[in-house]
């Protein structure tokens, strides 16, 4: 869609006091000490990014200090304004007092607070009085609250709440609040002491080792009124096809009084998640290849001046459809599982095209569900047109079709068959629905199915932001081959320090782009686990170029602080990480066209290293993407001076030859090309490869006696030659075995006789 300007409109209004104490919280332009600005204190108890602060994971507890200076102009009212954003209610273990200025009058000083009392519902405002005692020492004398708000629905609220104090040399103090979903809550001014305002910033948090990542704080700001108020216009102008338009202003106004003229429509206008942003919801969606002039009359400015905006909105032509239709009528798009929020919250329908070049009679019709048969009500489908079928008792879910209600429209639960018959009651089109028609690794409902084959059949879920494109064509394209050994998986980090900063990592070897939304991977935790789990890597199109990575994480954040040798181009959020255990896993890309292999990874953690060290924060490198992904030779971990993992750029492991076991000394162990071992190459090998071995110990006549595995065939051994295994004293027949199929010979066998002598 294209966006084409209009004048703003200004008129002269009656100035609104309430207006005027709601719109003082937003000031414009904005000055702001940032991080670098100014603040000391214990900044190494936190991790800093764009004014946000979060405590930093380290099972600490206890309480932290930050503190700023800053100035103040000679005259205009001045404000501070600070943010939480809290996953739990504040309480006397997590929580915070901020110290906004203090105020010296002779050798008395009042400190102004803000802190959050009877966990999180009141806000309040104290002045805590001290007095000189000697030199720069003060002590305390008394404190009283002088302003208090209560926060409603504080368990809502306190997930993002903004405080503001403004000061003003005349008049004093006043402490506007708004939470989330609530209306500001502004108080009286409060005079000061007529004293010297002293300007330091003080924030306070204390918080236990526990729950202390659920809370998170945006360093307080100092904003100052600009005298010169421009004209109210409109910065930036979002427009989304099914009827919403989001506006950006460049300042916050009041639109209780508002109106929005656009031609014919009923828009409605709500206030956005600011005061400066505007929310237009056109009541249907937008036409395609149509003008739309739309005005906006009676918003009120901070000044209190009455402004009107105005814009015009170009929609584009339709694209014609990729999708091949054959001629004839057809069910294209089924909604059994409605999402539960948005425009199509709750809705079910069945849309039907008619392809072919005369009109269709509706009424000529039946629907079969199951084994039930409806006659459909009087409608005619034009030509190239859809028809939406509905609930009557519901709103249409578009105004975009011929719009056709059911009386008794199909519940559409479960597995089912649904069919169009003529009058005769032969079969004009029909779906068999089941679950597995959503795909491998996608929400099994809240979306609709959309029709995106004919010959054969194909169905995909709907991937559009409102779970459906009833009246539209789909955007979806049928699912594309991908060839084997195309995509590779090339790196996994999945024992990190911290849960969010793993990774898949994908690279595609081929010498053309894939489309990632054509595979998908599954994995098995267990050796022949009965089934695999699915998972898609990408929800919306992304194409992979050749020779180019792409890197799934849950916090990609992360990534950029943990590894210097890094792309974050490549980097894509997966907030629904898959649970692939970091212990054993195989893990497979596949085709969701054909549900071809296209490559098979076996992951094992014990090939990062031996001690627990080797193996925490450290990524399983393929050394090439050529080699086979489930053979130990063909993966290392990450090396030293690559801190950890290469996400999004070529591994470091690349080239390097395979890696090469090592006993408790650091001394490489290498596998010995006779099969026949002595009892000295025993032990070596049993320390660097403990996983791999066997232990049975026979009689002389072969009467099998015990046996064990892995770390437990060394402690065997040395209890035997201490007399310490649980057997009379007897000459045994001791057979140890080193299997490994990776390596040439596989198995490696010692056999010998032992003297089991109790001490």
């Amino acid at each position: 869609m294209r966006l084409l300007s209009k004048k703003t409109i200004i008129s002269n209004g009656n100035r609104s006091w309430a207006l005027i104490v709601l719109q003082l919280l937003f000031f414009l332009p904005l000055t702001a000490q940032e991080w670098e600005g100014g603040w000391q204190g214990d900044r190494h108890l936190f991790h800093y990014e764009s004014g946000r602060i979060t405590y930093l994971d380290d099972d600490f507890a206890g309480s932290a200090r930050l503190w700023c200076d800053y100035s103040l102009p000679p005259s205009g009212v001045t404000a501070w304004e600070f943010r939480v954003e809290f996953e739990s209610l504040p309480t006397g273990q997590n929580g915070f007092s901020l110290v906004l200025f203090s105020e010296e009058r002779g050798s008395y000083l009042y400190q102004y607070s803000l802190r959050p009392e009877e966990n999180g519902r009141l806000l309040s405002l104290s002045r805590a009085n001290y007095h000189k005692v000697e030199g720069n020492r003060w002590e305390k004398l008394s404190e009283q609250t002088i302003v208090s708000h209560s926060v409603l629905s504080p368990a809502i609220a306190w997930q993002s709440l903004y405080m503001q104090l403004r000061y003003d040399p005349q008049r004093g103090v006043q402490l506007i609040t708004i939470g989330h979903l609530d209306d500001p809550v502004i108080s009286e001014w409060f005079p000061l002491m007529d004293g010297v305002v002293l300007p330091r910033m003080e924030l306070k948090t204390h918080f236990t080792s526990r729950k202390k990542l659920n809370y998170h704080y945006y360093l307080p700001v100092v904003l100052h009124q600009d005298k010169e108020e421009p004209p109210l216009q409109w910065k930036e102008v979002k427009v989304e096809e099914r009827g919403r338009v989001l506006v950006q202003l460049n300042q916050p106004v009041d639109v209780s009084k508002a109106k929005v003229l656009c031609e014919g429509l009923q828009p409605q206008l709500f206030a956005g998640a600011t005061p400066d942003q505007l929310v237009i919801e056109m009541g249907a969606a937008f036409l395609p290849d149509t003008t739309y002039d739309v005005e906006v009359t009676g918003l009120q400015t901070f000044s209190g001046e009455v402004a009107s905006i105005s814009f015009v909105i170009q929609t584009e032509p339709s694209k014609p459809s990729s999708i091949e239709v054959p001629y004839g009528l057809f069910i294209t798009e089924v909604m059994a599982d409605p999402p539960n929020s948005g425009p199509l919250r709750y809705l079910r329908y069945i849309e039907l095209l008619n392809n072919t070049d005369q009109p269709v009679q509706l009424g000529q019709l039946q629907l079969q569900y199951r084994i039930s048969k409806h006659s459909l009500p009087p409608a005619v489908l034009s030509p190239g047109a859809f028809a939406i079928l509905y609930p009557a008792e519901e709103l249409p879910p578009t105004r975009e079709a011929t719009l056709v209600p059911l009386e008794s429209f199909p519940a559409l639960s479960g597995s089912f068959y649904l069919a169009l018959l003529s009058g005769s009651g032969a079969v004009v089109d029909e779906l068999h629905f089941t679950s597995r028609l959503y795909g491998e690794g996608e929400i099994k409902g809240k979306a609709a199915l959309e029709r995106v084959g004919y010959q054969p059949d194909f169905w995909r879920r709907s991937n559009h932001p409102d779970g459906g494109t009833p009246g539209k064509r789909t955007t979806l394209v049928p699912f594309r081959p991908v060839p084997k050994g195309s995509i590779v998986i090339n790196e996994l980090m999945l024992s990190p320090k911290s849960t969010g900063e793993r990774y898949i990592e994908l690279y595609n070897r081929s010498s053309e782009a894939v489309e990632l939304t054509d595979i998908y991977l599954t994995y098995a935790n267990k050796q022949e686990q009965a089934s695999a789990i699915s998972w898609i890597p990408v929800r919306l199109p992304q194409r992979l170029e050749a020779g180019a990575y792409v890197v799934l994480s849950p916090f990609p954040e992360a990534l950029t602080l943990l590894h210097p040798k890094h792309d974050s181009e490549t980097f894509v959020e997966r907030i629904d990480f898959p649970s692939i255990s970091p212990t054993y896993s195989e893990i497979e890309l596949r085709t969701h066209l054909d549900d071809e292999v296209i490559d098979r990874v076996i992951s094992r953690r014990q090939w990062l290293g031996r001690k627990s060290t080797d193996r925490t924060g450290y990524a399983l490198e393929r050394r090439s993407p050529d080699l086979d992904g489930t053979l130990r030779s063909s993966w290392r971990r990450a090396t030293e001076e690559s801190a950890g993992g290469t996400p999004g750029v070529a591994n470091s492991v690349l080239g390097l030859p395979p890696a090469v076991e090592s006993d408790e000394e650091g001394t490489a162990v290498l596998w010995p090309e006779d099969p026949e071992l002595t009892f000295e190459q025993l032990a070596p090998l049993l320390a660097a490869y403990p996983h791999l071995a066997r232990i049975e110990l026979f009689t002389l006549t072969g009467q099998p006696l015990m046996q064990a595995s892995g770390t437990e065939v060394g402690r065997l051994l040395q209890q035997l030659q201490h007399g310490r295994v649980p057997l009379p004293t007897i000459i045994l027949i001791v057979q140890v075995r080193l299997h490994d199929p990776e390596q040439t010979p596989a198995t490696l066998t010692y056999r010998g006789k032992h003297l089991h002598l109790i001490m």
